[in-house]
């Protein structure tokens, strides 16, 4: 049986792993493992100088290009590795006594080890009296998770996630379940649900200090004022001591301005209903940044924080988006979404953090949660950033970044009826050297109710309609793609 010490951190936490792996003093019986999440080309540098000093620790390092937070180097241990025993310990911590890992790993040999075993009541401590943060806590938590953690009361779990984890209680859970996109998750999907989970399939637990609760000590550490929580083994450093304090840093956050790179959310509608629907699910879970409507059919709408363009009849749906498409700065990135589409968690980040860091991506899709003609951009299990297409993407959601917009120009306005113009920008795209790609890191619901597909035409068109439609559309956008190869 073979143990490791997993050390998960963050590609702007190379300062905690200094202290972290200063504090081994260099000891080296064991083996660590180092996940960075977050990690881009551009950190290799200075981990690499950082390793380099540690070079007598048996170090080795795995990426995560996302941020998955203490669970996700728990993940990457699991799924890379062979290890029997992984003893997760952030990189906030410091080592005061290296008997510790042999406590862990000869002691308590075979069995699972919590330190600082508590119990949370997710209502009481997170949503708050009458659940004022309910709405808030929404925008990042899926509600059927919120409901789970509200029905279960009290629930007893594992502080920071810290303690030693064992393959054979992992294999009978899939961890990909519990992985976090943002703090919320972090600390109600991971750190409650999985550490409750995982403590109630290994009755063999052992809490090794009981006792190791929040104290009052703080100090000033690397810019911020911290709570150090310490007993004779371990120090922990803690930025948010509760879940209150979290839900203060997000709300003080999103006072800022969305700075001028921002993203800006495009969708055209016909209908206020539908409209209404998509708006609200695009405030719970998105903050700042640009929104434009571009209405038509007479719709009325005026809502506050949203620029509203009226469109030209009758309605084309490229020469409405090209409309949207001119208001807004070259520079700028844009997400095009139908408006019977709704957003069940934040995406704008994390389609414009994949999009910076590879450039050679055109278009983007988010997994769509409902109808959507290509298959690749289904719902589907993942383990990466993103993948390619190489059908054409529907514009149910497309994340556009600007240089695709510099590069490709705007739709093209000659497909009047229902369809044909996603394939022509796509086929352009391509054209132009870039990819089309998919991430199964977030999604957006399509349709309403029991209709997985577009809501908005089912109102104009029948199926029977859309579909001549379609045919039409797809042998102009052919006859075009003919043309510009001729010429």
């Amino acid at each position: 049986m073979t143990g490791a010490i997993v050390i998960p951190t963050h590609r702007t936490g190379i300062r905690f792993l200094e202290n972290l792996l200063a504090s081994f003093n260099g000891y080296d019986k064991y083996p660590l493992l180092i996940v960075i999440n977050d990690y881009t080309e551009n950190d290799c540098q200075g981990f690499t100088s950082l390793f380099e000093r540690f070079g007598k620790l048996p170090i080795s390092l795995k990426t995560l290009k996302t941020n998955s937070f203490e669970l996700g180097g728990l993940y990457v241990a699991y799924q890379e590795t062979a290890y029997d025993e992984f003893l997760l310990l952030p990189h906030s911590c410091e080592i005061v006594n290296v008997s510790l890992f042999d406590i862990v790993f000869e002691k308590y040999r075979g069995r699972s080890v919590a330190f600082g075993l508590q119990t949370g009541n997710w209502k009481k401590h997170a949503l708050g009296r009458k659940r004022e943060n309910e709405k808030l806590i929404l925008r990042y938590l899926d509600a059927d998770t919120n409901r789970e953690l509200v029905r279960r009361g009290d629930v007893q779990f594992w502080q920071g996630h810290i303690g030693k984890y064992r393959r054979a209680v992992l294999d009978k859970m899939d961890l990909k379940d519990y992985l976090a996109r943002n703090m919320i998750e972090a600390i109600s999907k991971s750190e409650l649900l999985f550490t409750n989970a995982y403590h109630a399939l290994d009755s063999t637990t052992v809490a090794l200090f009981p006792n190791w609760v929040d104290g009052v000590e703080t100090e000033e550490k690397f810019g911020k004022r911290r709570l150090r929580v310490a007993n004779e083994f371990l120090i922990k450093w803690k930025t948010h001591w509760n879940v209150g304090m979290v839900l203060e840093d997000i709300k003080a956050n999103e006072g800022v301005a969305p700075s001028p790179d921002a993203p800006c959310i495009v969708t055209l509608t016909r209908f206020p209903d539908i409209f209404t629907r998509f708006r609200k699910s695009v405030e719970y879970h998105e903050c700042g940044g640009e929104k434009i409507v571009v209405t038509s059919g007479g719709a009325q709408v005026n809502p506050a924080g949203w620029h509203v363009i009226e469109g030209v009849e009758p309605f084309i749906f490229s020469r409405n988006a090209n409309l949207a498409f001119r208001a807004i700065r070259p520079e700028r990135d844009v997400l095009l979404i139908n408006d019977d589409c709704e957003f069940t968690m934040p995406v704008l980040k994390t389609l414009q953090r994949i999009c910076r860091d590879v450039p050679t991506i055109g278009l983007l899709s988010p997994q769509i949660d409902g109808g959507v003609a290509n298959p690749a951009q289904r719902i589907q299990a993942g383990q990466c950033d993103f993948y390619t297409s190489d059908e054409r993407l529907a514009f149910v959601c497309v994340y556009i970044p600007a240089r695709t917009r510099q590069l490709v120009g705007e739709m093209n306005e000659s497909f009047t009826g229902y369809g044909g113009d996603d394939d022509d920008f796509c086929r352009r795209v391509r054209e132009a050297g870039l990819q089309l790609a998919v991430t199964p890191l977030v999604s957006v619901k399509h349709g309403f109710g029991r209709r997985g597909w577009s809501t908005s035409f089912s109102r104009v068109m029948t199926a029977k309609q859309q579909a001549k439609s379609m045919a039409e559309m797809l042998r102009l956008a052919e006859r075009i793609a003919g043309d510009g190869k001729r010429g």
